[in-house]
């Protein structure tokens, strides 16, 4: 299985749409973020954290995460922007791959947004929205907290979204 989304990182100068990937495989059991260095392992252990604390249950499979970043860019947004901006589309994909979420497929789709430790969202207000542009990448669907965020995009509500967790194997 394997899903991607697309996010937006603000920074000073220049703003960054990323694409975010993932897949599963038959290995080892576990979760691996790929191309945000250190910053990764952060992220992940979060993931872990809130996937216990909601009780979901996963394959035993290789879950693995990766941000479609060239190194300079990287080092960009490390000093001028905040990649906390891609934890919720990173969730939102993870959470799919591993059949907790009612939506497999998210390529159609963009988010940004942080998630706290207690399963708040705070959603990306700074975006600097290129309608042309997301239609190039053949972006359909907004995933955020509000409903009628873009115009042109049909906005999904994520804690309707969210309500609909597999928890449990329910």
């Amino acid at each position: 299985m394997h899903t991607k989304i697309v996010s937006y990182i603000p920074c000073k100068k220049n703003d960054y749409y990323v694409e975010i990937f993932g897949y599963c495989s038959k290995s080892v059991p576990g979760l691996e973020i790929v191309g945000l260095g250190q910053a990764g392992r952060v992220i992940k252990e979060k993931f872990i954290f809130l996937s216990r604390e909601k009780g979901l249950k996963f394959p035993l499979k290789r879950f693995k995460l990766c941000v479609d970043l060239p190194e300079e860019d990287l080092k960009v947004i490390n000093k001028e922007g905040d990649l906390s901006w891609l934890e919720l589309p990173m969730l939102l994909v993870f959470w799919s791959l591993t059949e907790n979420l009612p939506i497999q497929k998210l390529d159609d789709c963009f988010s940004s947004g942080r998630v706290s430790l207690s399963g708040g969202i705070t959603e990306n207000k700074s975006i600097n929205y290129e309608e042309e542009k997301l239609q190039k990448m053949g972006i359909r669907k907004y995933i955020g907290l509000d409903d009628e965020a873009f115009e042109d995009l049909f906005n999904i509500n994520i804690f309707e979204l969210l309500k609909e967790l597999r928890v449990n194997g329910i």
